[in-house]
């Protein structure tokens, strides 16, 4: 598609002044360089066939570009725009986050990664990019995540579910997130420094292997928790024996496998579980 071709789709056929342009699902295969639309800052390229984003590599305002459903295989050509914010390429034929990784410009710009449904078989140390809030890789072929060199100081939500993933780096320095998601994995169990992950408010890990779920008991701040079809934890039960299930109790949480709890239940639980303690206390 040519300059002139894009002019159509562009309010009063104003090139030059134009800051979002969508071209979504227009069956793009090659498109022109942009580089006349000084002003843009957003872009959507969704539901096209582009192979390679050369046409936009001297877009230097760019902040939010949806490139998602094309053929993409490399973030090579988005070195340059160092005021991308956002970056969805998710659907496309990546196999790797390594080129991302060279793009440096990007480094103190970048917050939202959209890379799900794609072909990336691991996840790299991204905490280069220092103001990074989400990370989206589910729907991969994961199979490592590297533990990150430096402290993500802004990175609030991670999901990496329906990957291959055997085992997840809790670490100090996702101690930020907020929302982890690592449901539909091979997850065989949660190592103890999730305890470091302790602003964790939703977690789901659901569809696993997991035989053991007592590292989780630390986590006193989590909300929301979904831990449904493991070999720890038996999902005929009601809902009142699941929660009599995790023993102490996550003492904030109100969400188990997508039941909301009741303040009743929750009362009830704590009553049962003080009970239970001065039963132990007048044995001894």
């Amino acid at each position: 598609m040519k300059i002139a071709e894009i002019s159509a789709f562009v309010e009063n056929g104003n090139i030059l002044g134009c800051t979002y342009l969508k071209l979504k699902d227009k069956g793009i295969e090659t498109l022109e360089e942009l580089t006349q639309i000084k002003n843009l800052k957003r872009l959507d390229l969704s539901i096209n066939n582009l192979d390679s984003l050369e046409s936009i590599k001297y877009c230097w305002n760019l902040t939010d570009l949806n490139v998602s459903h094309n053929k993409i295989t490399t973030f090579s050509c988005l070195s340059n725009l160092q005021n991308l914010t956002v970056l969805n390429v998710s659907h496309n034929k990546l196999t790797s986050l390594d080129s991302l990784l060279k793009c440096k410009n990007l480094y103190n710009s970048l917050k939202v990664l959209i890379a799900n449904n794609n072909q990336i078989k691991y996840v790299p140390d991204l905490s280069v990019f220092k103001n990074l809030e989400t990370i989206i890789l589910s729907n991969n072929n994961i199979k490592e995540v590297v533990v990150p060199n430096q402290y993500y100081n802004h990175l609030k939500k991670i999901s990496l579910s329906h990957n291959n993933l055997r085992d997840f780096p809790f670490h100090c320095n996702f101690n930020n997130v907020s929302e982890l998601r690592l449901s539909h994995n091979k997850l065989l169990s949660i190592n103890p420094n999730i305890e470091y992950m302790g602003n964790l408010r939703i977690l789901e890990i659901g569809n696993n292997y997991l035989i053991n779920y007592d590292n989780l008991l630390n986590l006193i701040k989590l909300k929301s928790l979904s831990i449904i079809n493991n070999p720890c934890f038996d999902d005929k039960k009601s809902i009142k024996e699941q929660l009599e299930n995790l023993k102490i109790r996550l003492p904030m949480l109100e969400i188990l496998n997508g039941n909301l709890i009741s303040r009743e239940l929750r009362q009830s639980s704590k009553i049962k579980s003080f009970n239970k303690k001065k039963i132990l206390v007048s044995k001894n």
